[in-house]
């Protein structure tokens, strides 16, 4: 059974989501380091 393009598109989009919120989180910490 193929898995339909828009489940790949949205599976797609939710890690990018998931990866930009760490990679966010991550630089937000390093900021707050070298501010305080």
């Amino acid at each position: 059974m193929l898995i339909p393009d828009l489940i790949i598109q949205l599976i797609t989009v939710v890690i990018g989501v998931a990866l930009y919120a760490a990679i966010f989180k991550i630089v937000k910490n390093v900021i707050h380091k070298i501010i305080y």
